[in-house]
């Protein structure tokens, strides 16, 4: 029996000092070096083993210093998991009439089968207004539009004459291309879609960026999060000097451990994080594209940022079974906005 204890001892201090080290370059790298890009997207459990590591360890009569060492991988998982104990309700006047849901979904449609006929009916049922797409073929964008047609007669499909995969969205609201942004080497990466429902327009920025682990023969994972970060860049650059709200959405290739969903969440909301339930983990829904065995998501690579002010409500991970890599994430949002009360005096001046 002691010899047992000392061996678990022994095991869990390992794991906590092995804990604390990642935990440093965590910190100071995140998202920084693609050879992290997916050892890092596990902090969740890396945190959450070594603090309860430490209670046991302590608990088991091992030395005082993994008690304080695990106390500060606790603040850590804390600080960036707190969600997990505590969910806020973000609060919202309703009062009066209740305005229209607009049921927005990114979906990466990466997959080896160009019938996606069962996606369009998943996104019926899930009452899909709008959907912006990544890495979809032009022959599997046309089986996903065909079915939607009569109900979503605005589509549109963009890809470069070198590369098989493309952007589009499919919408019920009319819907106008405004702008795109393409990188020679892995093509169109992001497309500004301005959406008009009851007069009002909302843009939605559907973006799919470079991954670090990215299987070219000119790119590094040096040189992909090089232009990741310009990719991102550019796209905030151009929603930030827009007057209409905005929606960023997509496959960001990027976990939350990221400089670019640092630059994002400096100006913008993360949907998820704040409305959200759950880890909001996407990917991977299955082994796609390279073997086709189902798979319970464990990172979050899709993400939507939102302007502040806007009324949202609790977004959805989608279980589509077979269909890609990634799960399907949904946005509902009450939409047109309802207008805001005139402030004091406000009326008066008007009448002057």
């Amino acid at each position: 029996m002691f010899i047992l204890r000392r061996a678990a001892n022994w095991l869990l201090g390992l794991w906590i000092i092995v804990a604390a080290t990642w935990a440093v370059i965590w910190k100071l790298l995140g998202d920084r070096n693609g050879n992290l890009y997916l050892v890092n997207s596990f902090a969740l459990w890396i945190l959450g083993s070594a603090w309860l590591a430490s209670w046991l360890r302590t608990l088991l009569g091992g030395h005082w210093w993994s008690l304080p060492v695990g106390e500060g991988l606790g603040v850590l998982f804390l600080r960036h998991y707190a969600w997990l104990v505590s969910r806020r309700e973000p609060s919202s006047d309703r009062s009066g009439s209740s305005p229209r849901e607009l049921r927005v979904v990114t979906a990466n449609l990466l997959k080896k089968s160009r019938d996606l006929t069962s996606t369009a009916e998943a996104f019926q049922t899930h009452l899909m207004d709008v959907a912006v797409l990544q890495e979809v073929t032009s022959d599997a964008f046309e089986s996903l539009r065909r079915p939607l047609q009569t109900s979503h007669p605005w589509s549109y499909w963009i890809s470069t004459p070198r590369a098989r995969l493309g952007l589009g969205v499919v919408s019920r609201w009319p819907v106008a291309v405004e702008q795109q942004w393409s990188v020679g080497i892995t093509g169109p990466y992001c497309l500004r879609l301005r959406l008009l429902v009851s007069g009002k327009s909302l843009l939605i920025y559907n973006m799919h960026l470079v991954s670090p682990l990215y299987d070219h023969p000119r790119m590094s994972a040096d040189r992909s999060l090089a232009i990741r970060t310009h990719q991102m860049d550019t796209v905030l650059e151009d929603a930030l000097a827009q007057d209409d709200p905005v929606l960023l959405m997509g496959d960001w290739n990027a976990t939350e451990g990221s400089d670019i969903y640092r630059r994002a969440h400096a100006s913008f909301v993360d949907v998820w994080a704040e409305y959200g339930q759950g880890p909001g983990w996407t990917w991977p829904h299955n082994l796609e594209p390279h073997i086709g065995w189902p798979f319970r998501p464990c990172l979050r690579l899709d993400h939507a940022f939102c302007s502040r002010g806007l009324d949202l409500g609790r977004p959805q991970v989608l279980d589509i079974e077979a269909e890609s890599d990634h799960s399907p994430l949904l946005v509902p949002l009450h939409w047109p906005p309802a207008s805001k009360p005139a402030e004091v005096g406000e009326s008066d001046e008007q009448n002057l």
